[in-house]
């Protein structure tokens, strides 16, 4: 995707054969899957302050009504949402006791029993695809995501992750 975006935007006549894509990487996770009888649901976003404007990106708050909504049809369910929540956003989440919220720095380990504890990943931004979302997919995790740039690289719809449309009103660039 990016490299289409590059050679669709610029003259890239005399570039285009040395242009090269150099994925994200992340390695794979040494971790053992711990049994539960919940299914987990986690969302990660950023909890730097300077960020905060961009949890609208990510659709922190479409994920909370999605979760409230499904959250009344399923008792063994439950969200985690490790990012900065704005306090709208929170008074929202509050009422559902089955999420939870950490919008505190983590240490590596924590961030990562997390991960070993979460069961499906949800990334609905509507920005490109990054770490976590790499993050997730280290642990073996199922990631709903966005289908737009390039996350559809990535995620493989029905093996790997579930890729939803977006919403025909956005406008992508």
């Amino acid at each position: 995707w990016s490299k289409e975006t590059i050679l669709n935007s610029i003259d890239c006549t005399n570039l285009k054969e040395k242009i090269r894509v150099i994925r994200y990487t992340v390695k794979p996770k040494n971790f053992t899957k711990i049994k539960h009888d919940e299914v987990n649901f986690l969302f990660v976003g950023s909890s730097n302050l300077m960020n905060a404007r961009n949890i609208q990106f990510k659709n922190l708050k479409e994920t909370i009504i999605a979760f409230n909504i499904i959250s009344t049809k399923y008792d063994k369910i439950s969200l985690t949402i490790r990012a900065y929540v704005p306090e709208e956003l929170k008074q929202i989440a509050n009422k559902n006791s089955k999420i939870k919220i950490i919008d505190s720095y983590l240490k590596e380990k924590d961030l990562f029993d997390l991960y070993v504890n979460a069961d499906i990943f949800v990334l609905p931004s509507h920005e490109t695809s990054g770490i976590s979302l790499l993050d997730a997919m280290s642990f073996e995790i199922p990631v709903i995501a966005m289908n737009i740039y390039d996350i559809p690289e990535v995620i493989s719809h029905l093996k790997n992750g579930i890729l939803i449309s977006p919403p025909p009103q956005m406008k992508y660039y």
